[in-house]
């Protein structure tokens, strides 16, 4: 599993109008949970209160500037409001409150995550380069093979005194 949340607790409101403390890896998805600036998200969320809320998405999107967030509502559902935060994402300033909307290998950071994460297939090139490398060590194990078995016969000729011992030349090499 994909662990996103940054070890540490937040503010849940779970069944009543007061807050409780729990593990960033247990939130769920439909919590609604308090955050102020200088924390990362731990889960996507989408803003349903907040004052001045700036969020720094750049470790996902490589946006180099914080992106001003508004609350949803009402009004601006339907104008593609930057209401949307991040998991992963740092809050440069303000507070709020956000709806959870996926936690863990679910959120965008662990999609990311889990696909460069496998491990990559080799491309053709590197098929072909293999089949090569292949092909190459097989002529050199035959011709290592067909070395060895000349010198086998080679020894064995010598032994058997039809070549004369280490001799190159039969000229310079013929007995008396």
């Amino acid at each position: 599993m994909v662990e996103l949340a940054d070890e540490g607790e937040i503010a849940v409101y779970r069944g009543s109008a007061d807050t409780t403390t729990i593990p960033n890896s247990e939130l769920l998805v439909g919590d609604v949970f308090e955050f102020s600036f200088g924390i990362k998200l731990p889960a996507d969320c989408i803003l349903i209160e907040g004052q001045n809320v700036v969020c720094d998405e750049a470790e996902l999107t490589g946006e180099p500037h914080g992106i001003e967030k508004v609350p949803l509502n009402e009004s601006n559902y339907r104008e593609g409001a930057m209401c949307s935060m991040l998991a992963k994402s740092l809050v440069q300033s303000g507070f709020g409150k956000a709806l959870v909307v996926a936690v863990g290998p679910n959120t965008v950071a662990g999609i990311i995550s889990s696909k460069t994460m496998k491990p990559s297939e080799p491309t053709l090139l590197q098929k072909k380069l293999e089949t090569i490398a292949s092909k190459i060590g097989n002529v050199g194990f035959g011709c290592a093979l067909l070395t060895f078995i000349s010198l086998v016969i080679r020894a064995a000729l010598e032994m058997t005194e039809v070549l004369p011992c280490g001799c190159q030349n039969l000229l310079v090499c013929e007995k008396p």
